[in-house]
C-alpha cells in the first residue's frame, strides 16, 4: 500500500539512535523518525485507510514502522473520548461516562489518562485490531492519546483559541475559552462548507467571537486551499502552526511547510 504522503532525508537512519513517532486512527497512520541525539525529524509518511484491512496491511508491509528503534510513542486520534474532572472521576465508572455520549462502542479496548495539569482523566476507546496491531508489534510502550499531547503542549493564550489538525477527510478541533478546555472533537468533512459550518457552530454554542478567536491550523491543510479562503472570510486571526521546542526537520522535508509536522512532534516531549 503507498502512502499518501511520504518524505525522508537522503542518508541511512542510525536505527539504534532512532525513536519512532505515530499517530494512529481507523482512518490514518502518520508516522516519523527522529534522531533522539540532534532531535531532527528525518523521514515522515502518511497513509489514508479506505478499509479496515488497510490497517493490517501497513503493519504488515512497511518495514519502516515495524522496525527496531530505540523508542516508540504511539498516540491513538480516535472520537470516542471524553474528558473528566478529577473531583467527578471514578475508574469504576469510567466506561459508563464514555457510553454515555458515544453508546456502547463494541470490539474496543478502554484506556485512561491522567493530566495533573489539568486535573482531569481523559478516558477514550481504541479499535481492537488497531490496538492489537500495536500492542503485539512491542511498539506499545507509550501510548498516549494525542488530543491529551496537544492540550498539554498548546503554544499561546488559552483565552480564546482553537487548535485545527486536519487530516484527509476529517479534523479535530480543540478549544479553550478563558484558560479551560472546553471542547475536543473530531469533524468528518467533504467540502470546505462542511468545515466553515462545524467551526461557525462552535463558536454559536460556545459563545466566541469570530473577531477575537485566536485559530491555529495543524495538518495537511495548504494555505491555498479552497478551506482556507473559505475560513478566511469569516475569521480575522488565522495561524499556521510552527514547530516549537527543540525538534526540527532535515532539509529534505521543508518542501512541505511545517505545520505538516507539528502535531506528530509534539510527541517527542513524551520521549
Amino acid at each position: 500500500m503507498s502512502p499518501t504522503l511520504y518524505i525522508k532525508k537522503n542518508e541511512v537512519i542510525d536505527s539504534a539512535n532512532t525513536v519512532l513517532l505515530m499517530t494512529a486512527s481507523e482512518k490514518h497512520i502518520c508516522y516519523a523518525l527522529m534522531n533522539n541525539l540532534s532531535k531532527e525529524i528525518t523521514e515522515f509518511g502518511y497513509y489514508a485507510l479506505q478499509k479496515e484491512s488497510d490497517l493490517t496491511t501497513i503493519f504488515e508491509e512497511n518495514k519502516k514502522i515495524t522496525d527496531q528503534y530505540s523508542d516508540y510513542v504511539i498516540a491513538f486520534q480516535v472520537s470516542a473520548s471524553v474528558f473528566i474532572p478529577a473531583a467527578f472521576y471514578q475508574a469504576e465508572n469510567a466506561e459508563i461516562n464514555l457510553d454515555v455520549i458515544f453508546g456502547d462502542v463494541h470490539d474496543s479496548v478502554l484506556l485512561t489518562e491522567h493530566l495533573p495539569a489539568w486535573n482531569m482523566y481523559h478516558v477514550y476507546k481504541v479499535p481492537l485490531l488497531l490496538h492489537a496491531q500495536v500492542i503485539k508489534r512491542s511498539m506499545g510502550k507509550k501510548l498516549h492519546n494525542i488530543n491529551s499531547v496537544l492540550i498539554d503542549n498548546f503554544p499561546g493564550e488559552k483565552a480564546e483559541a482553537m487548535l485545527l489538525d486536519f487530516r484527509r477527510d476529517e479534523f479535530s478541533v480543540i478549544v479553550f475559552k478563558n484558560n479551560l478546555l472546553q471542547l475536543v472533537q473530531v469533524f468528518s468533512y467533504g467540502s470546505p462548507e462542511d468545515v466553515l459550518y462545524s467551526l461557525l457552530k462552535i463558536c454559536g454554542q460556545l459563545n466566541l467571537s469570530q473577531q477575537e478567536v485566536k485559530i491555529t491550523i495543524a495538518g495537511l491543510l495548504e494555505k491555498d486551499s479552497a478551506i482556507y479562503r473559505e475560513m478566511n472570510k469569516y475569521f480575522i486571526h488565522l495561524e499556521f502552526e510552527e514547530l516549537t521546542g527543540s525538534v526540527n526537520i532535515a532539509d529534505e522535508l521543508k518542501e512541505y511547510p511545517q505545520h505538516y509536522y507539528s502535531t506528530i512532534c509534539k510527541l517527542a516531549s513524551c520521549v
